[in-house]
């Protein structure tokens, strides 16, 4: 008996996240080559450019793919082509499912990221871990490789200062 895959519609979870992409709670986890998770507070008033950096720009990706006849393949059967989503089941990347397992299951575990006790230059990427807040069990994840050499290069940029990820702040001298 073949056993059935249950996949994602894509489709389907874009136009119910754009329905409620402002009330979704967001956390976020930076990750070493070691794929060692740390969780990163945030300060609240960078919350609304993790939005659009870690969820609207693949919410109106989708959308916008559902115009123009976007369609999803499997990554292993396909290779990349215009106006198509490669997908593959989390089971088949083993250090993505790693990581998500330590987020879910060994949270307890996780320190928070210390600007004293680590170096942000040795972080590999970050997670953002989204959750319903009317239905806790209901969470998605986003990942973002950090290009060390951009990091302050945009006028939305983020600081770590005082524990926290916000808004960046240039010093001024006078």
């Amino acid at each position: 008996m073949e056993e059935v895959r249950e996949t994602t519609d894509i489709f389907l979870w874009a136009n119910q996240n754009d329905a409620k992409k402002n009330d979704l709670q967001i956390e976020l986890f930076l990750f070493n080559k070691n794929y060692t998770p740390y969780f990163m507070p945030i300060k609240g008033d960078v919350e609304q450019q993790l939005r659009p950096l870690f969820l609207f720009d693949y919410i109106n990706q989708v959308n916008l793919g559902a115009g123009t006849g976007l369609s999803v393949r499997d990554y292993e059967l396909s290779e990349s082509e215009d106006n198509v989503l490669l997908r593959t089941d989390l089971e088949k990347v083993g250090r993505a499912e790693t990581l998500i397992h330590l987020i879910e299951h060994e949270r307890h575990d996780i320190v928070e990221f210390s600007e004293t006790e680590h170096e942000f230059k040795r972080m590999k990427g970050i997670v953002a871990r989204f959750t319903d807040p009317n239905n806790p069990d209901a969470t998605f994840y986003t990942v973002k490789l950090i290009q060390q050499g951009q990091t302050l290069k945009s006028a939305l940029a983020w600081e770590f200062s005082d524990g926290k990820f916000g808004s960046f702040k240039a010093e001024s001298w006078l």
